[in-house]
C-alpha cells in the first residue's frame, strides 16, 4: 500500500521542495502517511487523499523515499548508510560529492512548538499502536502511569487500543470489545468455545 501512495503522489522531482513544504506541513502528512501505512483496513479513498496532499506540498519523492528508508533502521546503522554513500560517491568520483559543503552550517527550519508536540504524540501513541497490532501486553506500556504531569501513558494505551482492534478485525473479523488487555485476539461473537490466540501471537 505504501508502496502505491508515493506512485501516486510523486511530488517534487529528485530534491527540489514545493513552495508549501515547511516542518509543520511535513510532519502532518508525514503522520497521516504513516496512519494509512500502518492501517491495512485504509481505503483506496484515503490512500488517494494522503498521496494527493503529499504532491500538493511539493514532497520530493526520491527525498522521501530515502528519508523512510533510513527512519526504520536503527540510528547507528542509518548514520553508517549515509557514510557509506559518501565514501561510494568519492571513490566513483559523483559530482555531487563534490557539493556535500554547502551541507556545512545549513539552517534547517524548526518546527513550531505545536506541531512538534503533536508529531511527538504521535510517534508516542505509534509505539502504542504497534504493540498493540503484534500481540503484546497493555503492562508492557513503556511510560509510568506515576508521572501525572505526563501524558504519554495515556497516550500510549490509546494506540494500543487501536493496535488490538485492528489485530482483532484482521485476524477474525471481530471488533474491539474483543481485545481484553493479556495481548489475546478472541474469534468474533457468535463463535462457540474459549477465545483463541492469533497465530504467531506473542505474549509480551
Amino acid at each position: 500500500m505504501a508502496g502505491k501512495l508515493m506512485d501516486d503522489a510523486d511530488g517534487a522531482p529528485g530534491g527540489g521542495e514545493g513552495i508549501n513544504l515547511n516542518p509543520e506541513s511535513f510532519l502532518e502528512v508525514l503522520r497521516e502517511w504513516r496512519e494509512v501505512r500502518r492501517d491495512q483496513s485504509s481505503s483506496a479513498m484515503a490512500v488517494a487523499r494522503v498521496g494527493k496532499k503529499m504532491k500538493t506540498i511539493g514532497v520530493p519523492k526520491d527525498a522521501f523515499d530515502i528519508f523512510i528508508k533510513l527512519s526504520d533502521m536503527e540510528p547507528d546503522e542509518a548514520v553508517g548508510v549515509v557514510k557509506c554513500v559518501v565514501r561510494f560517491a568519492k571513490w566513483a568520483n559523483r559530482p555531487f560529492v563534490a557539493q556535500l559543503d554547502m551541507f556545512k552550517g545549513l539552517a534547517v527550519e524548526v518546527p513550531k512548538e505545536k506541531a512538534k508536540a503533536e508529531f511527538e504524540a504521535f510517534e508516542v501513541e505509534d509505539q502504542g499502536y504497534v504493540a498493540g497490532f503484534h500481540g503484546h501486553k497493555i503492562e508492557s506500556n513503556p511510560y509510568p502511569h506515576e508521572e501525572a504531569d505526563s501524558p504519554n501513558y495515556a497516550i500510549w494505551r490509546t494506540g494500543w487500543n487501536k493496535g488490538q482492534a485492528e489485530r482483532v478485525k484482521k485476524s477474525f473479523g471481530g471488533d474491539a470489545a474483543a481485545a481484553d488487555g493479556t495481548g489475546e485476539v478472541k474469534a468474533a461473537t457468535g463463535a462457540k468455545g474459549r477465545g483463541r490466540k492469533a497465530k504467531g501471537a506473542r505474549g509480551g
